[in-house]
This record gives structure tokens, sequence and C-alpha cells, in this order.
């Protein structure tokens, strides 16, 4: 839902379109669970629905991959 992933979401959409049919797949996680109602909201505005959307508040999944930062690549 943050200006900087969001600025990301047409390049991540086009990349679905071209690839989706080769098993790629785009996973988006948040990390903030006070934010999940905006975060909804940008899915729906810049129908980025159809990636898989982690909320990993925990930061499990942060901590297991090194990630200390988002928005991060991977």
């Amino acid at each position: 839902w943050c200006k900087t992933c969001r600025k990301k979401s047409p390049e991540l959409l086009n990349l679905h379109n071209k690839y989706k049919e080769n098993d790629f797949v785009i996973i988006r996680i948040a990390q903030d669970e006070s934010t999940e109602k905006l975060w909804e909201k940008a899915i729906e505005k810049d129908k980025t629905g159809v990636f898989l959307q982690i909320n990993d508040t925990s930061n499990s999944i942060s901590s297991s991959y090194s990630i200390k930062f988002i928005p991060i690549q991977i």
C-alpha cells in the first residue's frame, strides 16, 4: 500500500501478464497489521489482486529471507 511499492504495480502487472502461463508468481508481503484496510484498498485500486498477497505481521517471512527493509525484490 505504500507509495514506493505501488509505484512498481504497473511494471509487476506487465510481468505477471507476460509470464503467468509459465508458473510465474508475484508475492506481495505487507508487515503492518494496522494498515490492512489501506492495503486492501490499494490492491483494489491498482488491480493487483492477481498477485499472492501476504500480511506478515510477525515478520517471520522477512526474517527467513533476511529482509531488512521494504520494498525489496528477491
